[in-house]
């Protein structure tokens, strides 16, 4: 019997808010970040585009957006967009497909109702708030897991690491810690990693820790010093070279395109193999 791997869902945002109230209208180009977006408008105003498509968001339609998808945004009149960012622990991490927009049905429509009703209540009952919110994300996913993820099948083993990665990113991991977390030797370790998952455990430790470095530049007011300590970098400079090679723009500007927090991260993720 084929063991079931459940996704972790991690919610990083959750908001309810008026696009034309802010400085630029929702108007931003050739946007990516490393985490889901879900967009839901409560009317036909504004869309993405990815990829030479435009997608019109609306009352009608969800709209999900996989991790480092580059898109642009449109506004053109006052409209209140729900937006959620969220991640998805491995291996559900892989989007084999770009932007999916499809039509609500009644259960979501019903869950996007919990929420905005949650959202504006003065009781901000947010325990409720989260889970519904992770709800809504649970069976948004459902509806599309063939076309927007690709769900490997991978080695149990190298999922105990892709965990132990992600639980102790900020612990100064080797490759000998890495292999005795999944039972291997180091070398047969490091070989099946790389087969596996793309990359050697060094290129993917980096880049994960990128993205978390790209969350904190985001959500938290914490120096960049400080992030590139937070992110086990030797220092600011080793960081910020890092950084720039992987995400294409230095981490002090990349902060300074996001200070609004309703907007998405201006930088595009470069293809490196390790």
């Amino acid at each position: 019997m084929q063991k079931l791997h459940i996704p972790h869902i991690r919610l990083l945002q959750c908001e309810y808010t008026d696009l034309f109230a802010q400085s630029n209208r929702w108007n931003f180009s050739n946007v990516s970040a490393p985490y889901w977006r879900l967009y839901w408008t409560n009317r036909s105003s504004a869309a993405i585009r990815n990829q030479g498509r435009r997608i019109e968001l609306g009352p009608g339609r969800i709209v999900l957006v996989p991790p480092n998808s580059v898109f642009s945004t449109f506004n053109k009149s006052r409209v209140r967009q729900l937006f959620i960012h969220f991640e998805i622990s491995a291996p559900y991490h892989a989007p084999s497909a770009g932007i999916v927009s499809f039509p609500l049905s009644k259960s979501i429509k019903a869950i996007i109702r919990d929420i905005i009703r949650l959202k504006e209540s003065p009781s901000k009952d947010l325990h409720r708030l989260a889970l519904t919110a992770h709800a809504l994300t649970a069976l948004v996913l459902s509806n599309v897991i063939d076309r927007v993820m690709r769900v490997p099948d991978i080695d149990p083993r190298i999922l105990k690491s892709l965990a132990y990665i992600d639980g102790n990113l900020g612990s100064a991991l080797t490759n000998n810690e890495l292999a005795r977390s999944a039972g291997l030797s180091t070398n047969a370790f490091i070989t099946l990693f790389k087969a596996q998952v793309g990359h050697t455990p060094h290129i993917y430790l980096r880049m994960k820790r990128i993205d978390q470095a790209c969350l904190l530049l985001h959500f938290s007011d914490n120096s960049i010093k400080q992030i590139a300590a937070q992110t086990r970098f030797c220092d600011r400079y080793h960081f910020s070279r890092v950084f720039k090679h992987i995400q294409r723009i230095g981490p002090a500007e990349y902060r300074r395109l996001n200070m609004n927090p309703f907007t998405s991260h201006s930088a595009t993720r470069a293809n490196h193999a390790g």
